[in-house]
């Protein structure tokens, strides 16, 4: 499957660049994403600590940095995204370059003021495209959650949402954790859909045909 629910018991595989989301309902950002920087393992519902690099990184916090999510005071891992399309070539080199790109990422906010980078609310993003990473990559300096994890699919060829076409009117640039978990749910990946309600929230968001891939 394209998505496991740990939330509803399900277990599987994770590879390093996958996506990982916290549903918290009831809180003002019900939901938060980053990617998996750890090793490819199994990962149970029972106990799934994993290492997330998201912005931000810690629960309060607003740097770019690795969690380990499943910890007390961190964030839980509900759901993982994984592109296991390999009509299209995503194999474990390719999600990994997702991965290696937030490092790359990383290394360079360390070179960087910290009012500079980090988190950005209310949908302000800002990549640089004056600095580059990873032979060319314009640099992602700040913005929210899904916002990073979209510029690290994208800028490694998985792009998961095309923002020029699937947005809310109401608020152009937000990019929704919801909308990814769709993604995810059905592998239409490079999603150009008219914008629906669903996509804003979760598990609204999961309808249509699950996805193997």
């Amino acid at each position: 499957m394209a998505i496991t629910h740990l939330l509803n018991a399900e277990s599987g595989r994770i590879w390093p660049g996958d996506a990982v989301f916290c549903y918290t309902p009831g809180t003002r950002m019900e939901l938060h994403v980053g990617v998996y920087v750890g090793v490819e393992q199994e990962v149970s519902p029972k106990d799934p600590t994993l290492a997330v690099r998201s912005v931000p990184g810690e629960p309060g916090t607003c740097p770019l940095g690795v969690a380990i999510w499943g910890t007390p005071g961190s964030y839980v891992p509900h759901l993982l995204g994984r592109r296991r399309d390999f009509r299209r070539g995503t194999g474990r080199a390719v999600v990994h370059q997702v991965a290696d790109l937030s490092q790359s990422v990383a290394t360079e906010h360390s070179q960087l003021p910290p009012r500079e980078c980090g988190w950005a609310w209310p949908h302000e993003v800002f990549i640089d495209q004056t600095r580059r990473v990873r032979g060319g990559v314009p640099l992602f300096v700040r913005g929210t959650c899904a916002q990073f994890t979209e510029y690290l699919y994208e800028y490694s060829d998985l792009d998961l949402i095309v923002q020029a076409v699937t947005f809310n009117p109401r608020e152009k640039q937000r990019i929704y954790p919801a909308t990814q978990i769709h993604v995810f749910w059905t592998g239409r990946y490079g999603l150009r859909d008219r914008w629906d309600a669903r996509y804003e929230s979760y598990p609204a968001c999961v309808f249509g045909s699950r996805s193997e891939t």
